[in-house]
């Protein structure tokens, strides 16, 4: 017995020895496995052999074949998302679901044969696949499922942003029902807002690009038209849980330059900001760049000359003369600083004008601003009889000549001031406004003025209302971006509206000179009324109507004929330097065409008719002859631009030489307006087709007895 005990335990350990040994062959076999499996290198005897190299190889191979087929089935799940167009969006998540469900499906079974697949050989595999399968199906299925429905809300809002451009377009308030109706419940009120601000101002934007800016500043007018919900918080989250209470109705301001609407309360007499804006207008046209062309430095939107913008920039800033010599030339277009400085200046004029016992009225104001504080109350006070002339000085009256020259009275100088600021003029008017036929139309209203008074007479009902109004950060940014809007708009139909009178008052001009129909005092006041000319345009064609007459009669007398003819001798030579004078910087390359026609008008205005008739038939030709076509060749332009500057240059050095320079530079004035002739000559003997070379060479001729003429005179 003891020996048969003996060999039990024996047996015993010998089985014990066998199993760790078989486990370790195992274990190491399926290490090894799963190296081969990696590698592709299978040894199927090993695995007809041993379960643990058969079992790793197989779930290798079944955790390769899972991760690519949740790959290939997560593209092919992305493009059934993509292309997926029903109506609704249980349909989309529906047709999703059953996509998974094949797939998971497919995966484990062949669908031919209904059997497992190969690769899931052993049932530890089953086990692994089925424990993957049931974590990653609520994953993969609930980020699917999301995936539709941001889609098809995307898609939901972009058609419902469709809906409301669509009525814009078509020009009607805007009526949410209908767009409303496109949206599933899972939009909420904050995306249809954002969408609806979006392409609000992307239709506005689309509707002024048309023409059609009046119905762009209406869109924003509706939008604004709700409210901001009570309850005192101006954080936006808060507001949101708050939304469904009352609301307080807020605006956009209105236009500073808008007209109240017929039958609204009547505006105080005067007020400061509506006074800027009368200003603004006849002092810069809306043109915040704007700068003065009569050589006054005049610049901005109020035209502060220079000493009277450094003097204020120090008081309203505390800067110092260095600082402000900088702001000048830094600052002095920016809209801010003119704003602050004008608002400075509106006190000081207030109390020059109580200090001098006159009333505060926009006229005597925009007097004030003109003339400042020390000229200002002269100029009020002086007899509306008196010549402008014996109260302002002559840099003055040459650098405002619309207000001042022509040899106005006091009454009429102050008479067109108040009348370029919409007051009534104190004095006498000008005789031409005296006319029957003629009188100064009402101010022709802009897009924006237009709208705002539509929507003033019948304002569209609120549509962001209750849980659609907007947060306070919202308003802020639509009233700033219609704001933007408005002072874009305003700026392209003041320069449009600009361009438009240039060019009909440079045709009718052209029609007072005798080059086209005859032209009458009545076309002149049917064009002014209707806009097509500006009254100043309209005062200086009634001015040449009349001189014209004035001049057609003179020749009826052989004396006044022949002193006439002494006197065309006279004009050819103003004629001369004039056209020189304004086409030479255009033959240069240093004036475009069109500057060059403004300032043609701008000049044309204030000479007697006769050489204003001739200086056309000169440059109108060839200014339009260089907006059409370039007709300079390469050597032409090289032969005037050589003229302009090295020739320029040694010809007036020729001038001036051994001069005291009290002479010097009046010489070099004269010198440098016989250079532009010289120029002049030149481009005119090209275009009649003398070589560049020969052309300038006789204009060399001329030039040179011009100024050995000149020098001799010294």
């Amino acid at each position: 017995m003891k020996t048969l005990g003996l060999v039990n335990r024996a047996a015993g350990d010998f089985q014990q020895y066998a199993d760790n040994r078989y486990k370790k062959t195992e274990n190491d076999n399926a290490a090894q496995g799963a190296l081969d499996q990696a590698a592709d290198k299978v040894d199927e005897a090993k695995a007809e052999r041993s379960y643990g190299y058969r079992n790793a190889v197989a779930r290798g191979r079944t955790m390769a074949a899972w991760n690519d087929g949740l790959r290939t089935f997560g593209d092919e799940l992305r493009g059934v998302v993509e292309r997926q167009d029903q109506l609704t969006l249980e349909e989309r998540q529906a047709e999703v679901r059953e996509r998974i469900d094949a797939f998971y499906h497919g995966f484990a079974l062949d669908p031919e044969t209904g059997k497992l697949r190969d690769f899931i050989a052993t049932p530890d595999t089953m086990r692994y696949l089925g424990e993957q399968m049931q974590q990653a199906r609520p994953l993969f299925e609930t980020k699917a499922l999301q995936t539709i429905e941001e889609r098809f809300n995307e898609e939901a809002l972009t058609l419902y942003g469709t809906n409301i451009a669509d009525q814009w377009l078509a020009g009607k308030p805007l009526d949410l029902t209908v767009a409303n109706a496109t949206l599933p419940p899972t939009i909420s009120d904050q995306q249809r807002r954002t969408a609806l601000i979006a392409t609000a101002m992307a239709t506005a934007d689309r509707l002024a690009s048309e023409g059609r800016a009046e119905e762009g500043q209406l869109i924003y007018r509706q939008i604004l038209a709700g409210g901001t919900p009570i309850g005192g918080s101006t954080d936006d989250v808060a507001i949101d849980a708050q939304r469904g209470g009352g609301i307080i109705p807020t605006d956009i301001p209105p236009s500073e330059a808008a007209q109240p609407p017929e039958g609204a309360p009547a505006v105080p007499a005067y007020s400061r900001e509506a006074l800027k804006a009368k200003i603004r207008g006849p002092e810069s046209g809306g043109n915040d760049n704007a700068t003065n062309g009569m050589g006054s430095s005049a610049s901005g939107r109020y035209q502060f000359v220079e000493g009277t913008f450094k003097q204020l920039y120090k008081r309203v800033y505390g800067a110092s003369s260095s600082q402000a010599r900088e702001a000048w030339e830094t600052k002095r277009f920016d809209v801010t600083v003119q704003e602050r400085l004008m608002d400075a200046l509106i006190v000081d004029n207030e109390a020059a004008l109580n200090a001098n016992r006159l009333p505060i009225t926009d006229a005597n104001m925009y007097v004030m601003h003109v003339l400042g504080s020390g000229t200002g109350p002269k100029f009020l006070k002086a007899s509306a009889d008196a010549p402008v002339s014996s109260v302002l000085s002559a840099t003055i009256v040459r650098q405002n000549p619309t207000y001042f020259g022509g040899g106005k009275t006091v009454g009429q100088a102050y008479a067109r001031m108040a009348s370029a600021v919409g007051g009534e003029g104190g004095g006498e008017v000008d005789p031409v406004e005296r006319n029957p036929d003629f009188r100064l139309p009402d101010a022709a209203l802009d897009p924006i003025e237009r709208a705002d008074r539509q929507f003033a007479q019948s304002p569209y009902a609120p549509i962001l209302t209750g849980g659609m109004a907007l947060t306070p950060t919202e308003r802020v940014r639509i009233t700033e971006a219609a704001q933007q809007y408005a002072r874009e708009v305003r700026s392209q139909w003041t320069q449009d509206k600009r361009e438009r009178e240039d060019r009909n008052a440079h045709g009718m001009m052209l029609r007072v000179m005798g080059q086209g129909e005859r032209i009458t005092s009545k076309d002149v006041s049917d064009a002014a009324e209707r806009g097509d000319i500006s009254p100043p345009d309209a005062i200086s064609l009634y001015r040449m109507l009349r001189e014209e007459a004035n001049y057609a009669r003179s020749l009826s007398d052989r004396a006044d004929a022949e002193a006439r003819q002494r006197e065309d001798r006279a004009e050819e030579e103003t004629v001369d330097a004039l056209t020189a004078e304004i086409m030479a910087p255009v033959y240069t390359g240093k004036r475009k065409p069109e500057e060059a026609r403004a300032m043609m008008l701008q000049r044309l205005a204030k000479v007697p008719p006769s050489v204003a008739r001739k200086a056309l038939a000169e440059m109108t030709p060839a200014l339009s002859a260089m907006e059409n076509a370039n007709e300079q060749t390469g050597e032409a332009r090289d032969a005037l631009e050589y003229m302009d500057d090295a020739d320029r240059k040694a010809w007036m050095a020729a001038v001036v030489k051994d001069m005291p320079p009290s002479r010097a530079k009046r010489l070099g004035a004269e010198a440098s307006s016989l250079m532009d002739r010289a120029i002049q000559r030149t481009q005119r003997d090209i275009a009649r087709g003398v070589a560049p070379k020969d052309a300038r060479e006789r204009a060399y001729q001329w030039l040179r007895a011009q100024l050995d003429g000149l020098r001799r005179s010294r």
